[in-house]
């Protein structure tokens, strides 16, 4: 006797290839593929709810990453097709701020950072303060402040992004109200006093104005009558300088 049975067709599977991935992008949820109801094997694959994923950040970097689609049709038949997937690694960059430029003091002046040590060059810097490739200085308030530098890979278009900070301290308190602001042209040198500051690291403090030596006496002999500003500079331990100025009257000698 002869038994006859039934050769069923095995499944007609299509499985179009993945996109080039970088290794930050977010997962990629696959839907190039019939028919549908199979399932997904293979690194960096994962399955939320019946939706497949391709996650880069788990398949790892690599030029041939095998994913393969497995799907059975309703007589039981079972095939499988795969397809190669490439994972970029991002672009290796560096970016630190110079060590004579990461600790700033405060301006109310237009003075800029420059930002260029960047690499691979071609990158762009940003952050608060940060515009045209520079570091604004001008009125920005003491603390840290981060600068990123960004650079996009021009053959795989993946991207990467490091940082540095640097810190804007406030400038030294410093008053000057001169105890004597007025002599006379002959009189004799004079150590001026009236100075003051309430910072606790200063590690200079000097007078400084027409006819004074030294960076605390006044001779009135070497300038002419008139009125001068007399000026308090005091510098920290950080390296910040602020001055303030008084008046200095310098009056003709009495006529005996």
């Amino acid at each position: 006797n002869n038994t006859l049975g039934t050769l069923n067709l095995k499944p007609n599977l299509n499985f179009s290839n993945l996109p080039d991935f970088c290794i930050s992008d977010t997962a990629f949820q696959i839907t190039q593929y019939s028919p549908q109801g199979g399932y997904f094997k293979g690194i960096g694959i994962d399955s939320t709810q019946n939706n497949w994923f391709f996650v880069p950040d788990s398949s790892g970097v690599g030029n041939n990453i095998q994913t393969k689609y497995i799907y059975t049709n309703s007589q039981g038949c079972t095939d499988s097709t795969s397809i190669s997937t490439v994972v970029n690694a991002l672009p290796a960059i560096s970016f630190t701020i110079p060590s004579n430029s990461d600790t700033l003091c405060f301006t109310s002046s237009n003075l800029n950072v420059p930002l260029n040590t960047g690499t691979p060059f071609g990158g762009v810097y940003s952050g608060k303060n940060v515009s045209f490739n520079n570091f604004n200085r001008a009125n920005v308030a003491p603390g840290v402040d981060t600068v990123f530098y960004t650079y996009t890979d021009p053959n795989t278009g993946c991207v990467n992004t490091i940082s540095d900070t640097l810190e804007v301290f406030g400038l030294p308190n410093v008053q000057l109200s001169l105890l004597v602001d007025s002599v006379c042209f002959n009189a004799d040198s004079l150590v001026l006093q009236g100075g003051n500051s309430s910072s606790t690291n200063l590690v200079n403090a000097y007078y400084s104005g027409p006819g004074v030596v030294q960076g605390s006496t006044l001779v009135p002999s070497s300038i002419s009558l008139g009125v001068y500003d007399i000026y308090y500079v005091v510098i920290d331990d950080i390296g910040c300088i602020d001055s303030v100025a008084d008046l200095m009257t310098i009056n003709p000698s009495p006529s005996i």
